[in-house]
């Protein structure tokens, strides 16, 4: 590491309180068959699926098939259903929905792919661990 660079971390005691104030983060778990059906809520929230299978959809996307290794976006103010196909387990990291709209300014799209499968990286489950 050279001496101008500072390391970095993702532990909220490196965000200031008024950031840490409006994050909700955590661990949830699913068993198999279950459904959260018709669900809204003000908050945008970034998930990354440890394990399991799951079908996402909303009015925007039908059928996102979900699976261990992939982050999804869980968009404010969208009703959406999440049915497990198998135990499920995925850390989330939530804020107020008016984040959503900066992504719009910045020319990024919410509207498009919301799942994204980006493996098993043990690194990221120890930054939603530390969050969490």
């Amino acid at each position: 590491m050279s001496s101008n660079t500072k390391p970095t971390s993702t532990t909220m005691g490196y965000l200031r309180p008024d950031v840490q104030a409006a994050l909700r983060c955590g661990l949830a778990s699913q068993k198999i068959g279950s459904c959260h059906m018709n669900f809204c809520t003000t908050e945008y929230a970034m998930i990354y699926m440890v394990k399991g299978q799951a079908i996402y959809q909303d009015d925007q996307h039908s059928q996102v098939h979900l699976r261990g290794g992939m982050v999804w976006q869980r968009l404010p103010n969208r009703v959406h259903s999440v049915t497990c196909l198998e135990s499920c387990s995925w850390y989330y990291v939530a804020v107020p929905g008016s984040v959503a709209e900066l992504f719009q300014i910045a020319g990024i799209s919410t509207l498009g792919q919301i799942a994204f499968h980006i493996g098993h990286h043990r690194s990221i489950i120890r930054r939603y661990e530390h969050i969490h």
